[in-house]
């Protein structure tokens, strides 16, 4: 089921809303809220050579240099590369490409695959990647979760596309042109996680991780130049949710305006209906309690049902009861189920202030009351809650990025140490001096680094000690072998 989704999401012309493809996307990537880590994955073998600082030490950039970007929007540019995407035969051409990305690189086609994806439209994508920004101008604030974004799967393609290319100039030895494909790709996903949804941000993620699983065959090509600062250049600060949560906590005024304006203030009778049809008609809550807006006399028998603890809470929370009582029961039960709103918004959101490691603890504390809490009858059938995003997911899916940086990192500290110290590997990490070893982002710890007898081979892996602790993904967990210069 799940690759159908995923396919169907892929398909260049395809437009679909924000609501559905966000959950779409978060189940293909495989995450869910607080999860328990799975057996850990298998080691992933790899064979690197030493590799000195650059010098200059920035030469080698993931992102362009201020000096060398344009002061522009790069969507124009986007959307010139989607146009001559879609003359592509995709039906034909996607199978082949998702085969081919499944290959080692010396089973690379090259020439097939240089007549097949090679044109026009990733030459485009060179071009926006040196635009300072990407200014989407998306209709979410119009139509909230009903907002389509057609843009979203194309980019992916695009993605999947460039890591094919970066492949190529990594087989054929060019490992310039491999870092000048990485950083259109990198940059590319910030530009995608411009957007302040939930959603652009998590395809952003799914672009810069495709890439980074470029970057590590990059390390791994002999010769290949140290990435340590490139890696640098998409670390801090690279792609943060905070703003699209920030954003997505007012779908609800987005979608129904006239919400904004809701008080304890009496409503006419008429002015309640008017609203209350608003809300059942808007796309946002099209079922209560799971009794559609077509079945108007099952709503209304559970909107009474409801009404009693509606007002207990609004009572609870300060309002006065006289005006409490002389609210249409409509009104009453909107302005509850919008208070809730605000209320868990800002009790779950609030952690996302916080670095992951200080966060999850009390993250994880208003995740269960908020569960609990949605067992309550009124609670239970407020559809605004509904609204949320999966806040724990998406953050999972923000720091395993940010790991798998850390990750990389660390394995061009290890390959500058033995370059600059007569191919000697450290026997632990905190004997790198020549640039500093980066912590598990996740958790502020260490990696765990663990020299094995042959002293050529060590591994690297997330700690897993008490703490939080992020699932395990293939990548995670890097057995590395340090060949001589001259094997």
């Amino acid at each position: 089921m799940m690759q159908i989704i995923s396919d169907w999401i892929d398909r260049p012309r395809v437009i679909v809303p924000v609501a559905f493809v966000c959950l779409a996307l978060l189940s293909s990537m495989g995450v869910k809220a607080n999860a328990e880590p799975v057996d850990e994955p298998e080691w992933l073998e790899l064979t690197v050579t030493p590799a000195p600082e650059p010098s200059p030490a920035l030469q080698h950039r993931f992102r362009a240099p201020i000096k060398d970007q344009r002061r522009g929007n790069a969507v124009p540019m986007y959307a010139r590369a989607m146009i001559f995407l879609g003359f592509v035969d995709w039906e034909d051409v996607g199978p082949r490409v998702r085969d081919w990305q499944g290959l080692a690189l010396d089973e690379l086609p090259v020439d097939e695959i240089r007549s097949t994806i090679f044109g026009q439209h990733l030459a485009f994508l060179d071009e926006a990647a040196l635009y300072d920004h990407a200014a989407w101008e998306t209709a979410a604030r119009q139509h909230g979760v009903a907002a389509l974004l057609p843009e979203l799967g194309q980019m992916r393609n695009h993605a999947r596309l460039l890591a094919l290319r970066t492949r190529v100039h990594i087989r054929e030895g060019d490992h310039e042109q491999a870092i000048a494909s990485l950083r259109t790709g990198y940059t590319m996903a910030a530009h995608v996680a411009e957007e302040p949804i939930v959603i652009s941000r998590l395809v952003g993620i799914s672009i810069a991780v495709m890439m980074s699983d470029a970057a590590r065959e990059l390390m791994a090509s002999p010769g290949s130049p140290n990435l340590y600062w490139a890696l640098a250049d998409v670390g801090r600060d690279y792609i943060d949710l905070r703003a699209a949560t920030e954003f997505e906590r007012y779908w609800v005024h987005w979608n129904i305006p006239a919400l904004s304006h809701l008080s304890d203030v009496p409503m006419s009778i008429e002015q309640a209906d008017r609203l209350w049809h608003d809300v059942f008609t808007s796309g946002l809550a099209s079922e209560f309690g799971g009794v559609t807006w077509e079945h108007p006399l099952p709503a209304m028998a559970l909107g009474t049902a409801v009404y009693s603890e509606a007002k207990a809470g609004l009572v609870e929370r300060g309002h006065d009861a006289e005006a409490v009582e002389a609210m249409p029961v409509k009104q009453a039960i909107l302005l509850h189920w919008l208070i809730e709103l605000e209320h868990w918004a800002d009790e779950l959101f609030k952690w996302h202030q916080l670095p992951y490691a200080e966060a999850w603890e009390g993250a994880r504390r208003s995740d269960q009351a908020f569960e609990h809490h949605r067992g309550r009858l009124a609670s239970a059938t407020n559809p605004f809650l509904n609204v949320l995003p999966a806040l724990g997911a998406a953050r999972g899916s923000e720091e395993r990025m940010r790991r798998r940086f850390a990750l990389l990192r660390c394995v061009e500290a290890v390959r500058m140490h033995v370059a600059a110290n007569d191919g000697q590997l450290p026997a632990s990490l905190d004997d790198i001096t020549v640039v500093p070893a980066p912590r598990d982002p996740s958790s502020h710890l260490p990696f765990r680094y663990h020299l094995e007898d042959n002293g050529r081979t060590f591994t690297l892996e997330p700690e897993p000690g008490e703490g939080p602790r992020l699932r395990m993904l293939v990548g995670d967990r890097l057995r590395v072998t340090v060949a001589n210069d001259e094997n």
